[in-house]
């Protein structure tokens, strides 16, 4: 027990000073540019605008506006503090990836080697260092994942409060972007494990309702929960809840037009073009911040699986 207490106070103390070191390094000259760029122009606003109780438009959910505007109110209007919770948010995923991979592979160094390769992949990096809903999205993508593993994989967590966890972290995710449904396919598989454990009509009858409690109510409640802020923005009203929510499917399913950064979808793997976010040419010189993988690790990826 001592032995097995003094290993845990170890891994804590060593998480803790990787922690402090990933920030350190994603976080480097974390104010350049001091002005919003690509889309934290808007995300910039959107955040002033939920201080100052504004009405806001945009094309995602309310809460990554939220914790932006939170990040504001305590630290202050200044171009760090816009990208600080992508920062955290970033850091955090890094240890998640870990803690996946460690229970997927029952061991700790494929569980660092992952979690190494994550952090040079580049594109997390760039991420990281924006303000924008994805980090904070693929935090919460992964929390699911990982409540569900512990699971069907360890058995560390019991069906029904890992449901419910896991449940909690998708409609967080969805609050932050719809697109983090895109994690629906891998929690289904991993029912799918869980289901087939089960001997007997009653125990399916109550794993049914364990998943129709963990993964259709508590999302949704979340999901409303987030939006709440709405109806106390200038001009809004209880009703624009849900028509908040209508406008950003409307605005999805009807978007047709392109941009200049854009590349046609087939061209991604072979990643020719990347994502200029920023770019200035000034005296004399050149400088900017794009978003492109790694290719000694993206194109690896294939082969590992």
């Amino acid at each position: 027990m001592l032995i097995r207490e003094r290993n845990e106070k170890g891994g804590v103390i060593w998480g803790l000073v990787f922690f402090t070191l990933l920030a350190a390094f994603y976080g480097f000259r974390l104010s350049f540019p001091p002005e919003p760029y690509y889309d934290e122009v808007y995300h910039v606003a959107s955040a002033r605008n939920i201080l100052k109780l504004q009405a806001y438009v945009d094309v995602h959910p309310a809460l990554g506006h939220v914790v932006h505007a939170l990040s504001l109110l305590i630290l202050g209007d200044h171009s760090w503090v816009w990208r600080i919770s992508s920062l955290l948010f970033s850091v955090l995923v890094v240890f998640l990836i870990y803690g996946i991979v460690k229970e997927l592979a029952r061991d700790r160094l494929a569980g660092f080697f992952a979690a190494g390769f994550s952090i040079f992949e580049c594109i997390s990096l760039t991420q990281a260092r924006m303000m924008m809903h994805n980090s904070q999205m693929l935090f919460f993508m992964l929390l699911s994942l990982y409540c569900l593993i512990l699971h069907t994989e360890s058995g560390r967590l019991m069906r029904r409060k890992a449901f419910l966890l896991s449940g909690l972290s998708l409609g967080l995710g969805f609050a932050s972007r719809w697109v983090a449904l895109g994690i629906a396919p891998l929690i289904w598989l991993l029912l799918a494990k869980s289901k087939k454990r089960l001997q007997g009509g009653s125990e399916r009858t109550k794993f049914w309702k364990d998943v129709f409690w963990g993964f259709v109510l508590v999302p949704v409640a979340v999901y409303l929960a987030s939006q709440l802020v709405i109806p106390f923005l200038n001009g809004f009203g209880w009703s624009d809840v849900w028509n908040q929510s209508v406008n950003i499917f409307r605005y999805h399913t009807h978007l047709t037009e392109g941009h200049t950064y854009g590349s046609p979808w087939w061209s991604w793997p072979f990643m020719t073009r990347p994502i200029w976010y920023f770019f200035e040419r000034k005296e004399g010189l050149v400088r900017g911040i794009l978003c492109i993988g790694n290719p000694a690790i993206f194109w690896v990826i294939p082969l590992v699986i």
